[in-house]
This record gives structure tokens, C-alpha cells and sequence, in this order.
């Protein structure tokens, strides 16, 4: 009897000591200063300059602007927005940070139905926390003027009084990487696709029907092409498990793509001829110029 009186205090104050020590952890994590940096395509300095302005302050150190320079002339991505989640975590790794926000700004000039000529400035801001490599947020800025330059500065002045969005949620981003995800049993256990035997009645899913995900007109704005790709648990029940986002692309395409996907009717790969549950890749092309001729 003493004995179990015992253990169970031993097991109480063990218990006691892991939470104890899991919120000294969790305390520590969260009081520690994040390292982010700003990089915007092509020539947006202004845009840059006034982004970093806004999020001094706010728990956020910005990298040295030489480390940056050094490692982007070292590593070349075509599209960073639209980057895999392994080439995120590399550019991170190369950049040396916490976070990063990629910034796209397009200004153009239009003539309206009525012959009235306007001006539109677009600006793309991609948040991404560099541990996962994934895309934890994206804002879309649409001003609309009589000028290219006064709509850039109604652009730059909604991001600027957005950064403190911004900053919270990639700091409430950051932290919750470090939460185990909940998958359902048959998704957690979903394994590779078997390779096709006729003999051992083992074969790969077969994918009946799968529709194209519609391009969304943010991205039409921006004029915009990427790939999204996902993979997805293909059930042994025909129908479409845990999807996860490995390249993202932004504007929309993700969320479009993960409904399009939603509704890929498939027959379920087998081992010994029993249905299983197994992980599939899906690819996504958006093309700006043949969506332009649709």
C-alpha cells in the first residue's frame, strides 16, 4: 500500500515537473526575439523601405541587409511567390531567419468603358515562416487612382497600416509550428503509393475524373502563373483524406486547388488486393496567358 502511495506521488511530481518545465520552455520560446526580413520583387525600394519602417518595434529584428544581399545573390527562385516548402526552409536557412515577407507591386495605367484613363496598384505580401517552410498568410492590396503615382501611395500606405496584422500573425504563426498536427488514424497511417503487381494484387490508386481549379481574379490582376502542389491521402474508401499544401502559390490558388481536389473521384490503391489508404502528390499549373484566352 505504501509502495503505490508512493509511485503515485513520484508520478504526480514527475507530472507536475514536465508542465512545469514544458511552460518555463513554452515562456522562454515566446520571449525570444524573432529575426525577419523583407524582400520585394524587382524594383519596389519605397515599398521595402516603408514595410520595415512599419514593423520595427514590434518584437521583430530585421536581418542585416548585407547578410541578405549576400545570400539571395547566392540562391536564385524564379517565383518567390510561389515557392516549396523545402525551398522556403533553405532560403530561411540561407537568409538566416525566422520569418520572411515577399512583397509583388504592379502599377499600371488603364482606360475604363467610358475612355476615362485610371491608374491601379496591386501589391502581393507573402508571409512564410521559415521552420516548415509554409505560407501562414497573404494579403492583396487593390488602389485604384486617377495616377500612377497616387496610387501607388494609397498602396504603400494600406500595406503600411496593415503591417501590425502583419507582424501578430506571423509571431502567433511561428509558435504554433511547434504543435504536433492531428491527423484522423486513417490518415496518419496513409503510406506510399505500392508499386502495381499483378501478382501480389498490389497497385497504385487510379485517378477516374479530376477537374481544373478555377484562377482567381487577384491573381488575374497581378498577372500571375505558378504551380501549386499538394499531397493528399487518397482513402481506402474512395474518398479524399488530410490535404497539405507542399509549393503554395498565394492569391487564392491554394484554397482553389484544394477544392478542386476535394472532388478527384479515384479508385483506392490495393496491397493484396485490399483497399488502402495511401499519400498521392496533385499538381496544379495556373497560366496567366491562357487563362487570358478563355
Amino acid at each position: 500500500m505504501v509502495n503505490k502511495v508512493v509511485i503515485k506521488i513520484v508520478w504526480f511530481g514527475l507530472l507536475a515537473l514536465s508542465l512545469i518545465s514544458a511552460g518555463f520552455a513554452q515562456n522562454s520560446l515566446e520571449s525570444r526575439e524573432l529575426i525577419a526580413t523583407v524582400i520585394f520583387e524587382q524594383d519596389s525600394y519605397q515599398f521595402k523601405e516603408g514595410l520595415e519602417q512599419s514593423l520595427k518595434g514590434h518584437q521583430l529584428k530585421l536581418q542585416d541587409p548585407s547578410i541578405v544581399a549576400a545570400a539571395k545573390s547566392a540562391i536564385n527562385f524564379p517565383n518567390l511567390i510561389n515557392l516549396s516548402r523545402q525551398q522556403a526552409r533553405n532560403l530561411g536557412a540561407a537568409l538566416g531567419v525566422d520569418l520572411i515577407i515577399i512583397g509583388r507591386v504592379v502599377a499600371t495605367e488603364r482606360i475604363d468603358v467610358g475612355s476615362t484613363q485610371y491608374a491601379e496598384c496591386f501589391v502581393a505580401i507573402a508571409m512564410i515562416t521559415t521552420r516548415n517552410g509554409s505560407l501562414v498568410g497573404f494579403d492583396f492590396i487593390d488602389k485604384r487612382a486617377s495616377s500612377i503615382d497616387e496610387s501607388v501611395r494609397l498602396a504603400r500606405q494600406e500595406m503600411q497600416e496593415r503591417a501590425i496584422s502583419y507582424t501578430k500573425l506571423l509571431q502567433s504563426s511561428y509558435y504554433k509550428q511547434f504543435s504536433i498536427k492531428q491527423l484522423l488514424p486513417e490518415d496518419a497511417g496513409a503510406i506510399e503509393p505500392p508499386v502495381e503487381d499483378i501478382k501480389t494484387g498490389s497497385a497504385p490508386p487510379i485517378i477516374i475524373s479530376r477537374k481544373q481549379p478555377e484562377y482567381t481574379e487577384e491573381a488575374r490582376k497581378m498577372g500571375f502563373s505558378a504551380v501549386v502542389e499538394l499531397e493528399v491521402v487518397l482513402r481506402s474508401d474512395a474518398t479524399i483524406g488530410d490535404i497539405e499544401v507542399v509549393r503554395w502559390a498565394g492569391f487564392g490558388l491554394d484554397e482553389t486547388a484544394k477544392e478542386a481536389v476535394r472532388q478527384v473521384k479515384f479508385k483506392p490503391a490495393t496491397i493484396n488486393k485490399e483497399p488502402v489508404n495511401c499519400r498521392a502528390l496533385f499538381q496544379y499549373k495556373f497560366n496567366y496567358r491562357i487563362e487570358q484566352l478563355r
